[in-house]
């Protein structure tokens, strides 16, 4: 650990995980903005597909006349699906926001290691998109259990 006093330690630390939940949160902003971006791009593609009339290119572009709009309505589903991990990255956002609680709740003068607590929150974590955020404040931090980013979808 650095030499720095325990004081200056923690106010780091408290700033590095503020800035940590800010990232994370325009992460998953940024991330849900896109999802619903494509569940109105497919959904208004498959309108259209329902009201333009089965024209010979259309029907050229494709051997079966409801495929098209087939495929856009299981884009669509799928995009929908964002919505699982849109909570859980919330839930670990409000995890690691009850962890800047506890570590604010450290006695002054006393001092945690900062690779424990860098733990406490890669146990936070489980998708990959977060990882990467966490290494853009903590880019010591190395992922060292590749099987733990599981995606759900």
């Amino acid at each position: 650990m650095n030499s720095v006093s325990p004081g200056n330690w923690a106010a780091n630390m408290h700033k590095k995980l503020a800035l940590l939940c800010e990232k994370q949160l325009n992460a998953i902003l940024l991330e849900a903005d896109m999802a619903f971006k494509n569940i109105i791009n497919s959904a208004t593609t498959s309108i259209r597909l329902v009201e333009e009339p089965d024209t010979d290119s259309r029907r050229a572009a494709h051997d079966n006349p409801g495929r098209q709009l087939r495929d856009e309505l299981q884009k669509m589903l799928v995009q929908m699906q964002f919505h699982d991990a849109f909570s859980q990255r919330l839930h670990h956002v409000i995890e690691l926001c009850r962890l800047i609680g506890e570590h604010d709740a450290v006695i002054p003068g006393s001092e945690q290691p900062e690779n424990s607590l860098l733990e406490r929150v890669v146990d936070i974590f489980s998708v990959s998109a977060e990882f990467t955020v966490l290494q853009t404040i903590f880019p010591e931090y190395q992922h060292e259990r590749p099987g733990v980013a599981v995606e759900l979808f």
